[in-house]
């Protein structure tokens, strides 16, 4: 799956936090390789290849992403993170939906979020994603009400570290450890910083704001799911397909095995 990386610095990310979670980006690009890109409460950037991160300094925080596809073309469009009128989504994961001319399943659930843009972030991210078959791990970005989101299932991980008032996210622990314990460019370690850390709840909505970093603002309504498709049976939770027997598959069907996603 992908790579998501997470930035913040309430005063403005400096040159040598700019280098950290440029690292980090680098980093994630070895393994996934099908495009990167970022975006920030005034920009939003995405290349095929390493996106430039050099206009990243002076933000208050910004949010990255390695895409490895897992559905969709490898082309711009389904690059991330995607961003339309009201929202810009960054998603690690793998949703099953039924795919249209090459979209990701990225860009089809940013189009639901849509859909319903002229309810209250809060109340559409609840109604989208208890219907949502998969894992994710996301941040969504209001671009009207200038709020940014980030929620989870069990099936995704996330990491929050904070230096004092600079707060370091990403999908890997080791991006985050790695990028502050090396010396980056000649500069001075900076994990002896570290003041905090956080694994995010699954299915709670975080608001991460100035006053109150992670503020849970509402909840996720988990969805149990069985399928067989072709006579195959889709773990949702990892995004993993599993052949079974017919015998095997009679069973499930009786007992009606179910699985949180």
């Amino acid at each position: 799956m992908c790579e998501i990386h997470y930035i913040k610095n309430p005063q403005g990310i400096t040159i040598k936090e700019r280098k950290i979670i440029t690292t980090m980006l680098k980093k994630g690009s070895k393994i996934n390789e099908d495009g990167s890109g970022y975006f920030s409460p005034s920009q939003h950037s995405k290349n095929l290849k390493i996106v430039n991160t050099s206009r990243i300094k002076g933000e208050e925080w910004t949010v990255l992403h390695n895409r490895l596809s897992t559905s969709g073309a490898i082309n711009h469009l389904n690059t991330q993170p995607i961003k339309k009128e009201r929202y810009i989504i960054a998603h690690n994961g793998v949703l099953w939906d039924k795919n249209t001319e090459g979209r990701s399943d990225t860009f089809n659930l940013l189009r639901r979020f849509e859909e319903l843009s002229k309810y209250e972030t809060i109340k559409n991210i609840k109604s989208v994603m208890k219907e949502v078959q998969g894992s994710y791990s996301i941040f969504l970005y209001d671009r009207i009400e200038k709020r940014l989101f980030y929620f989870k299932n069990d099936n995704t991980s996330f990491s929050f570290y904070s230096f004092g008032k600079t707060i370091i996210g990403s999908t890997k622990e080791e991006r985050i450890i790695s990028a502050t314990t090396k010396k980056n460019n000649g500069m001075k370690t900076f994990y002896k910083t570290l003041t905090g850390f956080l694994k995010p709840k699954s299915y709670k909505i975080y608001e991460l704001n100035n006053e109150k970093p992670f503020l849970i603002v509402g909840s996720i309504k988990k969805k149990k799911i069985l399928s067989n498709y072709n006579n195959i049976l889709f773990d949702y939770g990892y995004g993993d397909w599993k052949k079974y027997n017919e015998e095997k598959k009679e069973k499930y069907n009786i007992i009606k095995k179910t699985r949180w996603c």
